[in-house]
């Protein structure tokens, strides 16, 4: 970040912080929703170099010195007071600026998170930005900011500095619904969200039903709002074929030997992310190893054996449906052609 407010076309704007993100001058929409954020976070630190209508400068401008205008009304006022109780109002106004301190500090650190994360990420598609809207909503910005000034512990700061940059580069990726739920999220409920997130199919997360422990979680994750419902019948459905069913995250295979071989699907029980759930997820990566596994032991009693493949290319998939086999017995004449597709036993 640089504090060299000049060359902005003549105008002189305050000292502030220079917006220099990947995409950032070709993304006109991107920069119009940058702006606006960085502007409510960071107040007048904000240059407006990525401004290029003089009209938008004047309205900025106006807006900052309606500010000053109000600021100098309310230090009148509190002057006023001081006269009939100087002590009280020295101790309010003691607190007063400590406590904008504190939040203006919170709001700054989520905002550098917010930049780091968008200088992260590729540019945007250029069609993508021309379709997107140039604003941010006002009541999310509006909410946002109130949860960001409460922001003091750094995995709180990290969650809404990801949000923040995820919404500017696609505005709705996050709902008000969303920042609230966040915003409640403490230390252990978050971990055990990722721990649950990162073995994810979609909306949906194997559970084993027999596991004490997962029961508590899933209710835990329920009432906070990340879950829709309690895991009791909920199943998400993998493909069978010729008594093998195949389950598959990402580039990884997991191929299981069913009890019941003339079954068309394997149905797995799961529970279910909700809309802030889902929308949270996103920002975690999938264990996809992981998330086989759960799957294979959310349905232990209904396979007699089952292994998981590494990228298991799709042309290895057709071989076995091709032939009927299970890719198991496949491998030995495809492993030179496909050699990294390397079985990793079940510790089940």
């Amino acid at each position: 970040m640089a504090d060299d407010p000049r060359e902005d076309g003549g105008e002189t704007p305050s000292v502030g912080v220079e917006l220099d993100i990947p995409g950032f001058k070709a993304g006109i929409k991107l920069r119009s929703r940058a702006v606006a954020a960085w502007d409510r976070l960071f107040g007048d630190k904000v240059t407006k170099k990525g401004l290029q209508d003089a009209a938008d400068i004047r309205v900025a401008n106006a807006e900052a010195d309606s500010r000053v205008r109000l600021i100098g009304a309310a230090t009148d006022l509190m002057i006023e007071r001081m006269r009939d109780n100087p002590e009280r109002a020295e101790r309010a106004l003691a607190s007063f600026w400590a406590r904008q301190e504190r939040q203006q500090a919170n709001k700054e650190a989520v905002a550098e998170i917010a930049y780091k994360e968008l200088r992260r990420l590729p540019p945007p598609d250029a069609e993508e930005d021309a379709a997107s809207s140039p604003e941010l909503d006002e009541d999310w910005l509006n909410v946002f900011e109130v949860r960001a000034e409460q922001a003091t512990s750094d995995r709180m700061r990290d969650l809404l500095g990801l949000i923040l940059a995820g919404q500017i580069r696609r505005p709705g990726t996050f709902s008000l619904l969303t920042l609230d739920v966040a915003s409640k999220l403490d230390t252990n409920v978050a971990l055990v969200f990722q721990a649950w997130a990162r073995r994810r199919f979609e909306r949906f997360i194997p559970i084993v039903h027999s596991d004490a422990s997962a029961m508590d979680e899933a209710e835990l994750l329920l009432s906070f709002g990340l879950i829709v419902s309690g895991p009791a019948a909920l199943t998400t459905n993998f493909p069978a074929n010729n008594g093998v069913a195949r389950i598959k995250s990402g580039q990884h295979r997991g191929f299981a030997a069913l009890a019941n071989n003339v079954s068309d699907h394997l149905a797995v029980p799961a529970v279910r992310l909700s809309l802030a759930g889902t929308e949270l997820a996103a920002l975690i990566d999938v264990d996809e190893v992981g998330a086989v596994i759960s799957a294979l032991r959310a349905t232990k009693s209904l396979w007699s054996n089952a292994k998981v493949y590494r990228e298991v290319p799709d042309e290895l998939i057709t071989l076995a449906d091709q032939y009927g086999q299970p890719i198991t017995r496949l491998r030995r004449v495809t492993v030179a052609r496909f050699s990294d597709a390397s079985p990793e036993h079940m510790p089940l």
